[in-house]
């Protein structure tokens, strides 16, 4: 982790990079993103994608920003 980003790297799969929004509490880093869950093919692709390549984490993307959440901590993660 690198300033307010991190980055994800896996063989075959390149790297992946987010800016780092906010991390906490769970409902409350879930009540500090506006807008629905999305849950449309690209996006579920999209987290598939993210659950292989960073591990078995709960992912659900809010616009343009994922919430990663295990043990009722989350990090809210937005794509570069």
């Amino acid at each position: 982790m690198l300033d307010e980003s991190i980055s994800f790297t896996r063989p075959f799969s390149g790297t992946v990079t987010f800016d780092i929004i906010n991390s906490g509490d769970k409902k409350e880093i879930y009540d500090s993103i506006k807008g629905p869950i999305i849950l449309e093919s690209k996006d579920m692709a999209e987290v598939m994608f993210l659950t292989k390549v960073i591990g078995n984490y709960n992912i659900n993307k809010i616009g343009n920003t994922f919430i990663f959440e295990n043990n009722g901590w989350a990090v809210a993660l937005k794509r570069k």
